[in-house]
């Protein structure tokens, strides 16, 4: 569960879900094509785009879309 002082960094929220969900952070990177520094760096910015999540998503079969809609 997201607390809901996070709710509003999305990349703790991302960052938060990979922990949860034992997500293998070379091997998304090399799906997504982008080196394990990008992800991390996504980890420490507070605004990601809702198109990046669903992207992520799609490629580890987990639904952002409940908590993205708590962020609104």
């Amino acid at each position: 569960m997201i607390a809901s002082d996070q709710l509003n960094h999305k990349g703790q929220i991302l960052k938060d879900v990979f922990i949860k969900e034992n997500i293998n952070i070379a091997k998304l990177a090399k799906t997504l094509n982008v080196n394990r520094g990008t992800i991390y760096f996504w980890f420490t910015k507070p605004d990601i785009a809702k198109e990046k999540f669903y992207e992520i998503g799609y490629v580890i079969n987990y639904d952002f879309g409940p908590i993205l809609r708590q962020v609104q």
